[in-house]
Protein backbone atom coordinates (compact mmCIF):
# COMPACT_ATOMS: atom_id res chain seq x y z
CA UNK A 1 0.00 0.00 0.00
CA UNK A 2 2.76 2.21 1.00
CA UNK A 3 4.67 1.56 -1.98
CA UNK A 4 1.37 2.72 -4.20
CA UNK A 5 1.26 5.76 -2.35
CA UNK A 6 4.53 7.10 -2.78
CA UNK A 7 3.89 5.71 -6.30
CA UNK A 8 0.94 7.89 -6.71
CA UNK A 9 2.95 11.19 -5.42
CA UNK A 10 5.76 10.77 -7.62
CA UNK A 11 4.70 13.20 -10.42
CA UNK A 12 3.72 15.84 -8.28
CA UNK A 13 7.33 15.59 -6.84
CA UNK A 14 8.71 15.53 -10.66
CA UNK A 15 6.64 18.33 -11.54
CA UNK A 16 7.80 20.85 -8.71
CA UNK A 17 11.49 19.89 -9.74
CA UNK A 18 10.32 20.88 -13.37
CA UNK A 19 9.28 24.37 -12.42
CA UNK A 20 12.42 25.30 -10.54
CA UNK A 21 14.45 23.97 -13.72
CA UNK A 22 12.18 26.52 -15.91
CA UNK A 23 11.85 29.01 -13.49
CA UNK A 24 15.49 28.70 -13.38
CA UNK A 25 15.79 28.90 -16.92
CA UNK A 26 13.92 32.37 -17.15
CA UNK A 27 15.78 33.59 -14.97
CA UNK A 28 19.17 33.09 -16.59
CA UNK A 29 17.09 34.34 -20.18
CA UNK A 30 16.06 37.81 -18.48
CA UNK A 31 18.81 38.75 -16.66
CA UNK A 32 20.85 40.16 -19.60
CA UNK A 33 17.79 41.92 -20.16
CA UNK A 34 17.74 43.31 -16.55
CA UNK A 35 21.02 44.32 -16.68
CA UNK A 36 20.91 46.36 -20.09
CA UNK A 37 17.51 48.04 -18.79
CA UNK A 38 19.66 48.93 -15.69
CA UNK A 39 22.54 50.10 -17.61
CA UNK A 40 20.02 52.78 -19.50
CA UNK A 41 18.25 53.72 -16.46
CA UNK A 42 22.04 54.63 -15.01
CA UNK A 43 23.18 56.48 -18.46
CA UNK A 44 19.83 58.31 -18.62
CA UNK A 45 20.44 59.48 -15.50
CA UNK A 46 24.37 60.10 -16.21
CA UNK A 47 23.17 62.47 -18.92
CA UNK A 48 20.38 63.67 -16.78
CA UNK A 49 22.99 65.03 -14.65
CA UNK A 50 24.94 66.24 -17.00
CA UNK A 51 22.16 68.69 -18.29
CA UNK A 52 21.17 70.26 -15.86
CA UNK A 53 24.66 71.16 -14.57
CA UNK A 54 25.76 72.40 -18.15
CA UNK A 55 22.54 74.18 -17.97
CA UNK A 56 22.79 75.61 -14.41
CA UNK A 57 26.34 77.00 -15.46
CA UNK A 58 25.19 78.39 -18.53
CA UNK A 59 22.58 80.04 -16.51
CA UNK A 60 25.02 81.31 -14.36
CA UNK A 61 27.03 82.42 -16.72
CA UNK A 62 24.69 84.37 -18.92
CA UNK A 63 24.83 88.16 -18.30
CA UNK A 64 21.35 90.06 -18.53
CA UNK A 65 22.21 93.29 -16.70
CA UNK A 66 24.91 95.61 -17.04
CA UNK A 67 26.41 98.23 -14.47
CA UNK A 68 28.57 100.81 -16.12
CA UNK A 69 30.61 103.31 -13.73
CA UNK A 70 31.92 105.75 -15.39
CA UNK A 71 34.31 107.97 -12.70
CA UNK A 72 37.73 108.50 -14.29
CA UNK A 73 38.29 105.89 -15.94
CA UNK A 74 35.02 103.46 -16.75
CA UNK A 75 34.08 100.14 -15.74
CA UNK A 76 31.22 98.12 -16.98
CA UNK A 77 30.16 95.36 -14.59
CA UNK A 78 28.25 92.26 -16.67
CA UNK A 79 25.61 90.55 -14.14
CA UNK A 80 23.56 87.49 -14.06
CA UNK A 81 20.31 86.45 -13.23
CA UNK A 82 21.24 85.99 -9.84
CA UNK A 83 23.02 90.07 -10.01
CA UNK A 84 26.33 88.16 -9.39
CA UNK A 85 29.01 89.53 -10.97
CA UNK A 86 30.71 87.07 -13.90
CA UNK A 87 32.86 89.50 -15.36
CA UNK A 88 33.48 93.18 -16.20
CA UNK A 89 35.05 95.16 -18.74
CA UNK A 90 37.86 98.09 -18.16
CA UNK A 91 38.54 100.79 -20.09
CA UNK A 92 41.39 102.39 -19.33
CA UNK A 93 44.16 99.25 -19.21
CA UNK A 94 46.26 100.69 -16.20
CA UNK A 95 43.34 100.14 -13.92
CA UNK A 96 43.01 96.29 -14.67
CA UNK A 97 45.24 95.53 -11.45
CA UNK A 98 43.09 97.25 -9.24
CA UNK A 99 39.93 95.96 -10.48
CA UNK A 100 41.93 92.31 -10.43
CA UNK A 101 42.79 92.56 -6.65
CA UNK A 102 39.21 93.50 -5.87
CA UNK A 103 37.82 90.02 -6.44
CA UNK A 104 34.94 90.92 -8.00
CA UNK A 105 33.69 87.86 -9.55
CA UNK A 106 30.63 86.38 -7.66
CA UNK A 107 30.26 89.48 -5.73
CA UNK A 108 26.72 90.58 -5.15
CA UNK A 109 26.08 94.03 -7.76
CA UNK A 110 25.86 96.31 -4.35
CA UNK A 111 29.13 94.95 -3.01
CA UNK A 112 30.91 95.28 -5.83
CA UNK A 113 30.14 98.63 -7.02
CA UNK A 114 30.69 99.58 -2.93
CA UNK A 115 34.54 98.13 -2.93
CA UNK A 116 35.28 100.12 -6.98
CA UNK A 117 34.35 103.16 -5.36
CA UNK A 118 36.62 102.55 -2.04
CA UNK A 119 39.08 101.58 -3.77
CA UNK A 120 42.12 103.55 -5.80
CA UNK A 121 40.30 102.93 -9.01
CA UNK A 122 38.74 107.01 -8.88
CA UNK A 123 41.60 109.05 -9.55
CA UNK A 124 41.25 112.16 -7.36
CA UNK A 125 41.37 115.78 -9.26
CA UNK A 126 42.91 118.19 -6.39
CA UNK A 127 40.47 118.94 -3.75
CA UNK A 128 37.37 118.56 -6.13
CA UNK A 129 34.39 115.54 -4.37
CA UNK A 130 35.05 112.57 -6.98
CA UNK A 131 31.89 112.46 -9.61
CA UNK A 132 30.56 108.95 -10.36
CA UNK A 133 27.99 108.10 -12.55
CA UNK A 134 26.07 105.14 -12.17
CA UNK A 135 23.79 103.73 -15.68
CA UNK A 136 22.05 100.43 -15.28
CA UNK A 137 20.79 98.35 -18.05
CA UNK A 138 18.96 95.45 -17.72
CA UNK A 139 16.91 92.91 -19.74
CA UNK A 140 13.84 93.31 -16.97
CA UNK A 141 12.53 96.92 -16.25
CA UNK A 142 11.31 95.99 -12.90
CA UNK A 143 15.07 94.40 -12.23
CA UNK A 144 16.25 98.01 -13.80
CA UNK A 145 14.33 99.91 -11.29
CA UNK A 146 14.88 98.48 -7.85
CA UNK A 147 18.85 98.05 -8.95
CA UNK A 148 18.54 102.19 -9.40
CA UNK A 149 16.54 102.50 -6.37
CA UNK A 150 18.84 100.73 -4.39
CA UNK A 151 22.41 102.19 -5.54
CA UNK A 152 20.88 105.93 -5.35
CA UNK A 153 19.93 105.65 -1.82
CA UNK A 154 23.24 103.67 -1.12
CA UNK A 155 25.22 106.49 -3.15
CA UNK A 156 23.60 109.66 -3.42
CA UNK A 157 23.81 111.07 0.11
CA UNK A 158 27.68 109.98 0.43
CA UNK A 159 29.54 113.57 1.16
CA UNK A 160 32.65 111.75 0.00
CA UNK A 161 31.28 111.08 -3.41
CA UNK A 162 29.27 113.08 -5.87
CA UNK A 163 27.26 110.11 -7.59
CA UNK A 164 23.81 110.10 -9.54
CA UNK A 165 22.28 107.07 -11.54
CA UNK A 166 20.67 106.46 -14.52
CA UNK A 167 18.97 103.85 -16.60
CA UNK A 168 20.23 102.96 -19.57
CA UNK A 169 19.63 100.81 -22.88
CA UNK A 170 20.91 97.51 -23.80
CA UNK A 171 20.72 98.03 -27.72
CA UNK A 172 23.07 100.87 -27.31
CA UNK A 173 26.10 98.52 -25.87
CA UNK A 174 27.58 97.20 -29.22
CA UNK A 175 27.71 100.68 -30.61
CA UNK A 176 29.61 102.19 -26.90
CA UNK A 177 31.96 99.23 -27.48
CA UNK A 178 32.83 99.80 -31.39
CA UNK A 179 33.81 103.81 -30.20
CA UNK A 180 35.56 101.97 -27.40
CA UNK A 181 33.18 103.70 -24.73
CA UNK A 182 31.82 102.51 -21.98
CA UNK A 183 27.55 102.03 -21.83
CA UNK A 184 26.92 105.02 -19.55
CA UNK A 185 29.61 107.31 -21.19
CA UNK A 186 28.19 106.39 -24.58
CA UNK A 187 24.41 106.83 -23.04
CA UNK A 188 26.02 110.18 -21.51
CA UNK A 189 26.79 111.42 -25.44
CA UNK A 190 23.70 110.47 -26.91
CA UNK A 191 21.85 112.73 -23.83
CA UNK A 192 23.79 115.52 -24.54
CA UNK A 193 22.98 115.33 -28.44
CA UNK A 194 19.34 115.22 -27.81
CA UNK A 195 19.49 118.41 -25.73
CA UNK A 196 21.03 119.91 -28.90
CA UNK A 197 24.69 120.15 -28.40
CA UNK A 198 26.85 119.68 -30.98
CA UNK A 199 29.71 117.86 -30.03
CA UNK A 200 31.44 114.55 -31.18
CA UNK A 201 31.17 111.10 -29.72
CA UNK A 202 35.25 111.32 -30.34
CA UNK A 203 35.01 114.15 -28.29
CA UNK A 204 33.23 112.52 -25.41
CA UNK A 205 35.19 110.01 -25.21
CA UNK A 206 38.21 112.22 -24.59
CA UNK A 207 35.95 114.05 -21.56
CA UNK A 208 35.77 113.68 -18.58
CA UNK A 209 32.34 112.89 -16.90
CA UNK A 210 32.21 115.63 -14.53
CA UNK A 211 32.55 118.01 -17.88
CA UNK A 212 30.08 115.76 -19.14
CA UNK A 213 27.87 116.75 -16.32
CA UNK A 214 28.47 120.39 -16.05
CA UNK A 215 27.20 120.18 -20.13
CA UNK A 216 24.50 118.60 -19.55
CA UNK A 217 23.33 121.00 -16.79
CA UNK A 218 23.58 124.09 -18.65
CA UNK A 219 21.25 122.49 -21.39
CA UNK A 220 18.54 121.79 -18.63
CA UNK A 221 19.09 125.17 -17.05
CA UNK A 222 20.54 122.92 -14.03
CA UNK A 223 22.80 124.22 -11.25
CA UNK A 224 24.79 122.21 -9.10
CA UNK A 225 22.13 120.87 -7.07
CA UNK A 226 20.82 117.08 -6.82
CA UNK A 227 21.31 115.18 -10.10
CA UNK A 228 18.37 113.90 -11.78
CA UNK A 229 17.57 110.77 -13.07
CA UNK A 230 17.68 110.42 -16.82
CA UNK A 231 15.44 108.52 -18.66
CA UNK A 232 15.96 104.89 -20.82
CA UNK A 233 18.15 105.11 -24.00
CA UNK A 234 19.95 108.51 -22.73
Amino acid sequence: MKSRIQDAFEPIKAEESLKRKTLAKIEKRHRPVARKLQRRLAFAMVMLLAVMSFGGYRVYNTPVDIISIDINPSVELNLNRFERVISWKSFEPQSESILEGLSLRHQNYEDAVGNILKSGFIESRGSEIPYVHLSIASGSERRQERMMQTLEQKYTADSELLVDCSDASMENLGEAHRYGMSLGKYSSFLSLKEEGEEITVEEVKDMEMREIRERMQERSGGGEGSPQRRQKGK
